[in-house]
C-alpha cells in the first residue's frame, strides 16, 4: 500500500520481522507470513481498496483514461484520511468531503446552504459513511482513527465546526482575492507547528482533531495548550503569513473553549465566545487580553510607529501572570497618554482609548484583590481570543464599526464611537 510516510515500495499489510529465535512465531507450526489473521485474498482485497483510496488519481476500471473521484486527503508528509460512503446515495456529499476538510468556499458555501436553509437532499442520507486515518512510519500502516457514522450526520457535524471556527480577521486582504471563508484542516493543523516545520505537527493530534469535527465531540485539551504555546511564541512576528497563522489559531482556541462550554457547563466557567468582540464578555482572561491590545494601540500612537508593541516582550506574561505585568503596563500606559495628547490630531482618539482602559481596568477592584495572580489554560485561551478580537475592532474602518455597532447598539458607551456617544 501507498500510505503516506511509508516506504517508496510500499507498505505489506500483513507481514512478520525476522524471529530473533527460531520458534518466536511458529509455535503452533506455522511460520512467516501463515501467522496472518486473515486469508491471502481477503488481504489482497483490502490492499487493493486501500490503494485506491489513497490514489489521487485511481484509474476507473470501467472508462480507460479517466480517474475515479478522489477519496483520500493528505493531512501530513506521513498521514492521510481516507472516506467512504455504504452507498451510491452517498456518493455526492463523499465527494465534496475533501472539499470540505480543505474548506473549499463554494464547497463550505453549498452545505451551510443545503443545511441551515433546510433544502437538506443528500444530507437527509443516513446511509453509512466511513473515515480511515493512515500513518506510515518504519515500513508499517499505522490506524490512527477509524469513524463510523451516516452521511447525514457527518454533514451537519461539519457544519457545525466551521460554525466554531468562525472569528474575525486580523490578517489583511490579498490585493488579488479575499480571504478564504474558512480555515482548511491543513491549514489548522501546520498553525500548531513552528512556521516552516509542518512535520513537527503531533500525529494523535491530528487524528483527534478529524474525530472530533467529524464526530461534533469536544476537541482535544492538547489543542488548547499547543494553540496557545504556539501563539506566545509567535506573537511578536507580524507578516501577513505571521498574521494568518495567528487568525487560525484563534479560530481554534474559540472551537475548542466553545463545545467545552456546551459538552461541560457545570466545569466550564466563562461565556461562550463570538466570533467577533463582545463587549459583555467579563470572563477574567477575555477582559485583559482586550485590555492589552488598548495598551498596545496606545503605545503605538505615543511613539507614532504602527509596529510599536508591548505585546512582544509583555504578551506571556500577561497572560499567565497579569498581576505581575499590568500594574506595570498600566503606569506605562499614563505616560504614553499624556505624550499621544499633546498632540492635537491625536488627542480625540487617545481620549477614547483612554476611557477604554478605566472601563476594562475597572472590573478588577483593587477590594477585591485587583487583578488575579495566576489565569488557568482556559482563561489564558480567552486572553488570546480577548486581544485578537480587541485588536480587530480597535483597527475597523467606518464602515465595518457602523456594521458591529448596529447588531450591539447595548454596548457600554464607550464602544459606540460612530455616533459620537462615547
Amino acid at each position: 500500500m501507498k500510505v503516506p510516510g511509508g516506504t517508496t515500495s510500499g507498505v505489506a499489510i500483513v507481514s512478520f520481522n525476522p524471529p530473533l529465535s527460531s520458534s518466536a512465531f511458529s509455535s503452533y507450526g506455522w511460520k512467516g507470513n501463515d501467522n496472518a489473521p486473515i486469508s491471502r485474498g481477503a488481504a489482497e482485497s483490502c490492499s487493493t481498496a486501500l490503494n485506491r483510496l489513497l490514489d489521487p488519481a485511481y484509474p476507473d476500471p470501467q472508462q480507460p483514461g479517466q480517474a475515479l473521484p478522489q477519496r483520500s486527503l493528505r493531512l501530513s508528509a506521513d498521514t492521510a484520511v481516507c472516506y467512504w460512503p455504504s452507498k451510491e446515495s452517498g456518493e455526492e456529499f463523499t465527494s465534496a468531503f475533501g472539499g470540505l476538510l480543505e474548506a473549499r468556499p463554494e464547497v463550505v458555501k453549498e452545505l451551510y446552504r443545503s443545511i441551515w436553509r433546510g433544502q437538506l437532499l443528500q444530507i437527509e442520507d443516513e446511509s453509512a459513511f466511513y473515515a480511515l486515518t493512515l500513518s506510515g512510519a518504519q515500513g508499517r500502516a499505522i490506524v490512527r482513527d477509524w469513524f463510523e457514522s451516516t452521511v447525514a450526520n457527518v454533514a451537519r457535524n461539519m457544519a457545525l465546526h466551521f460554525q466554531d471556527l468562525r472569528i474575525v480577521r486580523n490578517t489583511p486582504k490579498p490585493k488579488e482575492h479575499d480571504l478564504p471563508p474558512q480555515f482548511p484542516m491543513s491549514g489548522l493543523l501546520k498553525s500548531l507547528a513552528p512556521r516552516g516545520d509542518s512535520e513537527r505537527i503531533q500525529i494523535p493530534l491530528i487524528g483527534q482533531i478529524i474525530e472530533a469535527a467529524l464526530r461534533g465531540t469536544p476537541y482535544p485539551f492538547s489543542l488548547l495548550q499547543r494553540a496557545v504555546e504556539r501563539t506566545r511564541a509567535e506573537i511578536g512576528n507580524n507578516d501577513w503569513t505571521d498574521l494568518d497563522r495567528r487568525d487560525v489559531r484563534a479560530a481554534l482556541i474559540k472551537a475548542v473553549l466553545n463545545r467545552r462550554k456546551r459538552f461541560f457547563p457545570d466545569t466550564t466557567h466563562y461565556k461562550e465566545v463570538h466570533p467577533d468582540m463582545d463587549p459583555t464578555n467579563l470572563s477574567e482572561g477575555y477582559t485583559l487580553g482586550r485590555l492589552m491590545a488598548v495598551l498596545e494601540r496606545i503605545q503605538q500612537q505615543a511613539v507614532g510607529d504602527v509596529n510599536a508593541s508591548v505585546v512582544g516582550r509583555y504578551f506571556s506574561g500577561a497572560s499567565a501572570t497579569p498581576k505581575t505585568v499590568f500594574v506595570r503596563l498600566l503606569k506605562n500606559a499614563r505616560h504614553h497618554v499624556a505624550k499621544a495628547k499633546d498632540d492635537e490630531a491625536k488627542a480625540g482618539f487617545i481620549f477614547v482609548l483612554d476611557k477604554l482602559i478605566d472601563e476594562l481596568a475597572s472590573r478588577f477592584d483593587p477590594k477585591q484583590n485587583g487583578f488575579p495572580a495566576h489565569l488557568d489554560l482556559e482563561q489564558q485561551g480567552l486572553f488570546v481570543l480577548g486581544y485578537h478580537q480587541m485588536r480587530k475592532w480597535l483597527w475597523m474602518s467606518r464602515e465595518e464599526r457602523t456594521e458591529w455597532e448596529s447588531h450591539h447598539f447595548q454596548a457600554p458607551r464607550e464602544y459606540l464611537w460612530s455616533k459620537g456617544k462615547n
